[in-house]
């Protein structure tokens, strides 16, 4: 009998010391948890974020940006976009920013000048990280089946409609909406390492590397007098007599009248060639094209033949395609998702690139070359109209 006390006595102890540590444990667990929650609450302020020097010019775009001043009055602060709200991602987070106090003590940031030359490199870290998370902050506020698509602008409608069937996370095209987005030029191999100019040594197929002039007889081209007009970039031309460093080529497109540019297909407007008045009374018919129906406005098929610098060409259109590629993957994936050349047709792709051109730093040929590079893979481009 007594043993069986002393047994009972013993479970008893044990019970008791079991709910005793839980008690403190769970007394314990609640002051860690506020206690993280306060310190994450108060490091993550705006006050917080901008108080080191480094992030004043940061605080600075910030405060240009839609995100802090709007016609809503919603105001999106620093840890709504930057800070996970799920309590383990917010753990890491808080971890990995201790790498930001590390950087603040050894000044890897602390002039203008370091955090320009660094910007790059810390913008591809937080995109990276954004993706990976699927842009949770971002979805914090905003979401797909809240967009009310008619009221968007057009291009902003065409672009997130693909992205809401493929599933597409925010930050792929949305890079620099708050922050200035970085120099990706650098990242961008410069028009003559791409193209490097080849004498026209009597190659029948050729094709422009760069705007152009071009001129009505060798002895124009010679003296760089008497611009006829000029050819855009990755303009394919047949090469049929040379003179000294020039070369005549015949040039077919398609033109609508009145108009001053031959373009690639009929109906499309991409654009091969733009006419000054000599240049547009010396164009012919292309015979060899199909028939089309003809009358006022409507395109017609034409051959033009004319004089260009042999700088201006190269034998190998699969070198400037291949170029063109590059600079579109560098120069537009540096900021956000590739669409696909064939998402838009060849006259969208205008609109779409002239709204997106000031945020590049492509010059006027490679401007135009991207453009081209994208309106020959577009939609329907192998079409032509009637």
């Amino acid at each position: 009998m007594l043993a069986r006390v002393g047994q009972w006595l013993r479970r008893r102890n044990v019970v008791l010391i079991v709910v005793i540590a839980l008690i403190v444990g769970f007394g314990g667990g609640i002051t860690m948890w506020g206690g993280f929650n306060y310190v994450a609450a108060a490091t993550s302020s705006n006050a917080f974020c901008t108080s080191c020097h480094e992030m004043h010019e940061n605080a600075a775009e910030y405060h240009r940006s839609l995100h802090y001043t709007n016609v809503y009055g919603v105001r999106a602060q620093c840890a709504d976009c930057h800070v996970p709200k799920p309590f383990f991602k917010r753990v890491v987070h808080m971890i990995g920013a201790l790498r930001d106090v590390t950087g603040h003590i050894s000044g890897v940031i602390d002039t203008p000048a370091k955090f320009e030359a660094h910007r790059l490199e810390m913008a591809k870290r937080v995109w990276a990280e954004m993706e990976a998370d699927d842009s949770i902050g971002c979805r914090s506020c905003h979401s797909f089946e809240a967009m009310d698509f008619d009221k968007q602008p057009k291009a902003a409608s065409m672009a997130m409609h693909p992205a809401m069937k493929s599933g597409q996370t925010c930050i792929s095209c949305h890079k620099g909406i708050v922050h200035d987005l970085p120099d990706t030029s650098a990242e961008a191999a410069s028009m003559a390492s791409l193209f490097p100019p080849e004498t026209a040594s009597g190659a029948a197929g050729a094709i422009t590397v760069a705007t152009t002039p071009f001129y009505l007889s060798a002895a124009d081209s010679a003296d760089g007098a008497g611009e006829a007009g000029t050819l855009w970039p990755a303009t394919g031309v047949s090469v049929v007599g040379h003179s000294d460093l020039a070369s005549e080529i015949v040039l077919k497109g398609w033109r609508k009248k009145p108009g001053d540019t031959l373009d690639a297909a009929a109906g499309q407007p991409i654009v091969q060639a733009v006419l000054k008045p000599e240049a547009a009374r010396a164009i012919k018919p292309d015979q060899a094209a199909p028939a089309m129906s003809s009358g006022a406005g409507k395109p017609t098929a034409v051959t033009l033949t004319v004089w260009v610098p042999d700088k201006a060409l190269s034998h190998d259109p699969q070198k400037v395609w291949s170029g063109a590629g590059t600079l579109f993957k560098s120069t537009c994936g540096g900021c956000h998702a590739l669409p696909a050349p064939d998402s838009l047709t060849a006259g969208q792709w205008v609109g779409m690139a002239e709204a997106m051109r000031p945020k590049t730093s492509l010059t006027q040929d490679q401007y135009r070359l991207v453009l081209k590079y994208l309106q020959t893979r577009a939609k329907g481009a192998g079409e032509t109209a009637g």
